[in-house]
């Protein structure tokens, strides 16, 4: 069982305690990132809500990619590439920016984990080039 498949079995408190975010607010970024889904070459190991459960896992735990990576199954150069993409993919997006400034009028608690990743300065993954 993935880790999305035991989250949406939580209450709506739960599945926010856990992910950061109100379970409305995670299906709709995943409705954003699914427009981006390419089937080309491997196919990937985890679903598109495994892969944004570990981005606000990473970020809201401040787990090592070793450790994220080692939790969902793959290697944390697999879970650094994942989560470096889906940041990107939300970072270019004006749907994903639009959900952001309703969600932060809306509830400022509910959002400071995306906040965080997009808003403000984040910590950003392993870049191979700079050794950081």
């Amino acid at each position: 069982m993935s880790k999305y498949e035991a989250a949406i079995k939580l209450s709506d408190d739960k599945f926010q305690e856990l992910t950061g975010i109100k379970r409305t607010t995670f299906n709709k970024i995943v409705n954003i990132l699914r427009k981006y889904e390419v089937r080309r070459g491997n196919k990937n190991k985890l679903s598109l809500e495994d892969r944004l459960m570990m981005l606000l896992e990473y970020f809201r735990n401040y787990k090592s990619l070793f450790s994220v990576g080692y939790e969902y199954g793959i290697h944390k150069t697999n879970a650094n590439h994942n989560i470096k993409k889906i940041i990107k993919l939300l970072q270019n997006d004006e749907e994903f920016k639009n959900l952001l400034k309703q969600e932060l009028i809306i509830e400022e608690n509910s959002v400071n984990i995306l906040e965080e990743i997009f808003l403000k300065k984040n910590r950003g993954t392993f870049n191979k080039e700079t050794g950081i």
